[in-house]
């Protein structure tokens, strides 16, 4: 079996399966298909390259192919802005979006919060930029742009459908004059909104486009609700005011880029369903033809119509004749232009029933907190009412992988008599006991069995299992090996009870203890707004303990907390008590905050554009050098060149006037005294 997943990694990074043909139109000039299916990259399918890196985003099924499920809280992909994405004239934003409308009931409402999916604006009031997003308060599609006079402009809020559906959303913009515009709102293909303002869009301080955020989003280290909760996919931006004929272009979209058979018995069939989807509003799609390269993988029918925005489910089946994996590919030719719209692989094994039982799978129990995997297997050839020697029972066996079981390993049983043995030798292997099953003259079985520990954040930690089949006589036959790994699916439940206290200084944190066995750590988080949430952006420390303390608070500064569970897979808890961070005033009437030895903090933001800050702290009487440094070990600039600090918490701005690149700051502090040094170097990014 990880041969045929091997073979499958293989076909899919050297074979790369979009879930459709991309087709883009001289006016296209951002295509995001969000169809990679997983990794933190996501790529423009034009020439443009205006390719974003996702954060916290999952992978999950889109309205075609993949799609980027957004939490709500910490997602979103940031692209460096770019001439295309600032078209003036004229532009068109499109997405197909599904809302998580269970999530929109249990937020509280604010003000101010917008659901963003696609968004460039800059800081307010300079700013320029535009969005197009879902307001919470009236539940409303909207669009709002910046322009020189008046600033923003908005569309009429458009009512949303509370569903949880796929719709498609669009908003196209047109310059008419040097002083008015038009926008047009459109859902599910259809005008719902049509505005007529004055003012023209302008792109002052616009460094980046946003997915699923912007700029004054929570998690981005913001003041206020901007993530989108729910699924994007099939994302566009173009340089025409796009009209409803344009926003689907006939595209035949398929929902597996490969279908796995897996085993199949000889001389039978199996067949599996391929999702086809007719992406257009107003076209139907016609299949003139199918071709299979392999006759073991076979189709119903090789022509046929999509209707607009539909599916056709196409039955694909597999027929093995022999012992061996077969291989293929499915291309699909629509549209009488005879090119190939979308091309699928196929594969499969082919077997016989043996007198030893064939394992079929080993995989993850989904939603449970792991350390079990269902084993799946083909009966032997015994388990039948006319075989000459009658299988009795099957039973299951782990391997032992512990190199430090030499003594059980000598007393293992070399074969079956009577009891069951705890141990047993094959092939000078070591196995486990983990069950014994009747033998029913089933077809296939199923049984959950337990495994030593779960796939983590280094390792999937495989384990490797075998069936052997027992009959009336005595004999008994063992599967060939096979191997899967369990997963630990759920998230521990948040720490509680999260309380701050200022003294001396500095902030101690105290918390209760997550209720849950596997919980490795906790994620202490800060921010200067109550907006704090779990990201990267405000991750200050993580601890085995129910405490913390933070000594690296400035002066006349306020500061939030929230505090988060991390189990030992890996999965993080949602923050503390589910509730905003408490607030924790560090000013006045606590003396200085002076830490107990240097310190020396990530900058903030990092990546950054136009202005970042570095905070550090001394603990005795020093002088102080923070240089800056290019890759090449160039010296760009001194923020600090040997001034004497007091001890306390200090903070330096940069605001470069350099290339977009890697930099690194370093500081140098010697103590009054001369006994006491310090040195470290981070890392940073510029983008532009």
């Amino acid at each position: 079996m990880k041969q045929v997943l091997f073979f499958l990694f293989f076909l899919i990074i050297i074979f790369p399966a979009r879930a459709q043909q991309t087709v883009i139109d001289s006016n296209t000039v951002a295509l995001w298909h969000i169809d990679e299916g997983s990794g933190n990259v996501l790529g423009d399918a034009t020439v443009n390259q205006n390719n974003g890196s996702i954060y916290h985003c999952e992978w999950v099924q889109g309205k075609f192919g993949s799609g980027l499920k957004f939490n709500g809280r910490t997602s979103y992909v940031i692209i460096p802005n770019s001439l295309s994405l600032k078209q003036a004239q004229a532009f068109t934003y499109e997405a197909w979006v599904a809302l998580d409308e269970n999530f929109v009931a249990n937020l509280p409402y604010g003000d101010e919060d917008q659901f963003v999916i696609m968004d460039n604006l800059g800081p307010y009031p300079s700013g320029g930029g535009a969005q197009i997003y879902i307001d919470h308060n009236t539940h409303s599609l909207m669009f709002a742009y910046r322009t020189y006079i008046n600033l923003s402009r908005f569309s009429h809020p458009v009512p949303y459908p509370n569903d949880s559906l796929f719709h498609h959303v669009a908003v196209s913009y047109q310059a008419d004059t040097t002083s008015h515009s038009i926008v047009k709102l459109y859902l599910d293909g259809i005008m719902r909104d049509s505005v007529y303002t004055d003012g023209i869009i302008q792109y002052d301080a616009t460094p980046y486009f946003y997915i699923g955020s912007n700029r004054d989003g929570a998690a981005l280290g913001g003041w206020a609700v901007r993530e989108f909760p729910g699924i994007i996919d099939e994302a566009r931006v173009s340089n025409i005011a796009r009209v409803p004929g344009d926003f689907g272009q006939g595209r035949l979209v398929v929902d597996k880029p490969v279908l796995n058979f897996n085993l199949v018995q000889t001389g039978s069939s199996l067949s599996l369903n391929l999702g086809l989807g007719n992406t257009s509003f107003t076209q139907t799609i016609h299949v003139d033809s199918i071709i299979s390269s392999d006759q073991h993988f076979t189709v119903p029918l090789s022509t046929f119509d999509i209707q607009p925005i539909s599916n056709y489910l196409l039955a694909v089946t597999y027929t093995p004749t022999a012992i061996e994996t077969d291989t293929g590919t499915l291309r699909i030719y629509a549209g009488g232009n005879g090119t190939i719209s979308a091309t699928v692989f196929l594969t499969g094994k082919g077997f016989e029933l043996n007198t030893a039982p064939i394992i079929v799978s080993i995989k993850d129990v989904p939603n449970d907190d792991g350390k079990q995997v269902r084993v799946i297997w083909n009966r032997s050839t015994t388990d039948t009412a006319s075989a000459p020697d009658v299988a009795t029972n099957y039973s299951i066996w782990r391997r032992v992988d512990d190199p430090t079981a030499k003594t059980v390993r000598q007393n293992a049983a070399l074969s079956f008599h009577g009891e069951m043995p705890k141990q047993i030798l094959v092939d000078s292997t070591l196995w486990d006991f983990i069950v014994e099953l009747p033998a029913v003259q089933f077809n296939r079985y199923s049984y959950v069995a337990p495994t030593l520990r779960n796939a983590d954040p280094t390792s999937f930690n495989w384990e490797t299992f075998r069936v052997a089949v027992h009959t009336s006589s005595g004999s008994f036959y063992f599967s060939a090996p096979d191997s899967g790994y369990s997963l630990d699916n759920i998230t521990p439940p948040p720490p509680k009870a999260l309380a701050a206290t200022l003294a001396a200084g500095k902030v101690t944190l105290g918390w209760d203890k997550a209720q849950a066995l596997d919980v490795d750590h906790y994620n202490v988080y800060r921010s200067h707004t109550p907006a704090v949430v779990p990201s990267a952006f405000f991750r200050i420390g993580a601890v085995k303990m129910t405490s913390f303390s933070d000594s690296t608070v400035i002066l006349d500064s306020v500061y939030y907390y929230t505090v988060t569970a991390v189990d030992s897979s890996g999965n993080e808890s949602v923050q503390s008590n589910n509730t905003p961070a408490l607030k924790v005033d560090a000013v006045p009437g606590n003396g200085p905050a002076i830490p107990k030895s240097f310190v020396l903090s990530q900058n903030y933001p990092n990546p950054f554009n136009p202005t970042t800050r570095i905070d550090y702290g001394i603990p005795v009487q020093s002088h102080v050098t923070i240089t800056v440094y290019d890759l090449l070990g160039r010296v760009v600039t001194v923020l600090v060149h040997g001034e004497t600090r007091a001890p306390g918490m200090y903070q330096v701005q940069w605001n470069p006037s350099v290339a977009s690149g890697v930099y690194f700051y370093r500081v140098n502090a010697t103590g009054m005294d001369n006994k006491t040094t310090f040195a470290e170097t981070r890392k940073m990014v510029l983008l532009k």
